[in-house]
Protein backbone atom coordinates (compact mmCIF):
# COMPACT_ATOMS: atom_id res chain seq x y z
CA UNK A 1 0.00 0.00 0.00
CA UNK A 2 1.25 3.51 -0.86
CA UNK A 3 1.06 4.35 2.80
CA UNK A 4 3.37 1.59 3.74
CA UNK A 5 5.46 2.62 1.44
CA UNK A 6 5.71 6.33 2.54
CA UNK A 7 6.41 5.21 6.08
CA UNK A 8 9.42 3.22 4.75
CA UNK A 9 10.88 5.76 3.04
CA UNK A 10 10.57 8.47 5.57
CA UNK A 11 11.58 6.14 8.08
CA UNK A 12 14.78 5.48 5.85
CA UNK A 13 15.52 9.21 3.82
CA UNK A 14 14.03 11.19 6.51
CA UNK A 15 11.30 13.42 6.70
CA UNK A 16 12.37 16.78 4.37
CA UNK A 17 14.28 14.28 1.73
CA UNK A 18 11.30 12.36 1.60
CA UNK A 19 8.64 15.05 1.29
CA UNK A 20 9.93 15.80 -2.24
CA UNK A 21 9.66 11.97 -3.58
CA UNK A 22 6.16 11.66 -2.22
CA UNK A 23 5.07 15.30 -3.98
CA UNK A 24 6.09 14.15 -7.09
CA UNK A 25 2.86 14.05 -9.23
CA UNK A 26 4.15 10.98 -11.48
CA UNK A 27 6.23 9.22 -9.10
CA UNK A 28 5.87 6.21 -6.86
CA UNK A 29 3.34 7.88 -4.32
CA UNK A 30 0.49 8.69 -6.78
CA UNK A 31 -1.63 6.04 -8.38
CA UNK A 32 -4.61 6.49 -10.70
CA UNK A 33 -6.45 8.28 -8.22
CA UNK A 34 -4.55 7.55 -4.84
CA UNK A 35 -1.97 9.72 -3.69
CA UNK A 36 0.20 10.71 -0.63
CA UNK A 37 -0.35 13.93 1.62
CA UNK A 38 1.71 14.37 4.77
CA UNK A 39 0.55 16.95 7.76
CA UNK A 40 2.75 17.96 10.65
CA UNK A 41 0.96 18.16 13.96
CA UNK A 42 -0.72 22.15 13.00
CA UNK A 43 -2.30 20.58 9.89
CA UNK A 44 0.19 21.66 7.45
CA UNK A 45 0.49 19.90 4.42
CA UNK A 46 4.45 19.25 4.21
CA UNK A 47 4.20 16.81 1.10
CA UNK A 48 1.06 16.35 -1.41
CA UNK A 49 1.35 13.43 -4.07
CA UNK A 50 -1.42 15.02 -6.59
CA UNK A 51 -1.10 18.97 -6.05
CA UNK A 52 2.49 19.94 -4.64
CA UNK A 53 0.52 23.50 -5.02
CA UNK A 54 -0.61 22.79 -1.80
CA UNK A 55 2.20 22.36 0.17
CA UNK A 56 2.32 24.25 3.05
CA UNK A 57 -0.47 25.67 3.34
CA UNK A 58 -2.52 24.56 6.63
CA UNK A 59 -5.53 22.10 6.53
CA UNK A 60 -6.51 22.31 10.19
CA UNK A 61 -9.60 23.92 9.53
CA UNK A 62 -11.17 21.89 6.46
CA UNK A 63 -14.85 20.41 6.52
CA UNK A 64 -16.30 17.75 5.06
CA UNK A 65 -20.80 18.24 3.91
CA UNK A 66 -21.41 17.68 7.28
CA UNK A 67 -19.18 20.44 9.29
CA UNK A 68 -17.13 17.97 10.24
CA UNK A 69 -13.38 18.82 11.10
CA UNK A 70 -12.10 15.61 9.46
CA UNK A 71 -8.11 16.57 9.59
CA UNK A 72 -7.93 17.35 13.48
CA UNK A 73 -9.55 13.91 13.65
CA UNK A 74 -7.28 12.44 11.71
CA UNK A 75 -4.17 14.37 13.36
CA UNK A 76 -5.58 13.67 17.52
CA UNK A 77 -6.30 10.41 16.49
CA UNK A 78 -2.52 9.85 15.16
CA UNK A 79 -1.20 11.35 17.99
CA UNK A 80 -2.98 9.07 20.45
CA UNK A 81 -1.31 6.25 18.76
CA UNK A 82 -4.01 5.26 16.73
CA UNK A 83 -4.05 4.38 12.73
CA UNK A 84 -6.86 5.19 10.17
CA UNK A 85 -9.37 5.33 8.62
CA UNK A 86 -11.73 8.58 8.77
CA UNK A 87 -14.53 8.80 6.66
CA UNK A 88 -16.02 12.16 5.52
CA UNK A 89 -18.14 13.30 2.59
CA UNK A 90 -16.27 15.42 -0.03
CA UNK A 91 -16.91 16.34 -3.70
CA UNK A 92 -15.50 13.54 -6.10
CA UNK A 93 -13.25 15.39 -8.43
CA UNK A 94 -14.66 13.63 -11.61
CA UNK A 95 -18.67 13.12 -10.48
CA UNK A 96 -19.08 16.66 -8.86
CA UNK A 97 -21.22 14.52 -6.66
CA UNK A 98 -20.67 14.22 -2.43
CA UNK A 99 -19.23 10.98 -1.88
CA UNK A 100 -17.92 9.31 1.06
CA UNK A 101 -14.10 9.39 1.09
CA UNK A 102 -11.95 6.79 3.45
CA UNK A 103 -9.05 8.14 4.56
CA UNK A 104 -6.34 6.01 6.00
CA UNK A 105 -3.26 7.54 7.90
CA UNK A 106 -0.42 6.94 10.04
CA UNK A 107 2.47 8.80 12.29
CA UNK A 108 5.63 8.52 11.48
CA UNK A 109 7.51 10.57 13.85
CA UNK A 110 6.44 14.17 14.03
CA UNK A 111 4.14 13.89 10.66
CA UNK A 112 1.07 11.80 9.43
CA UNK A 113 0.95 10.13 6.62
CA UNK A 114 -2.63 10.12 4.76
CA UNK A 115 -4.31 8.02 1.73
CA UNK A 116 -7.41 8.14 0.73
CA UNK A 117 -10.18 6.35 -2.11
CA UNK A 118 -13.73 7.32 -1.88
CA UNK A 119 -15.99 4.32 -1.78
Amino acid sequence: MLLDRAAALMRDLGPERAFAEISNPRGAFAYRDLYVTVLDASGHIRAHGALPNMIGRSAWDWRDADDKYYIREIIDRAWRGETGPVDYLRLHPHTRQLRVKYTWFRRVGDYVITCGAFK
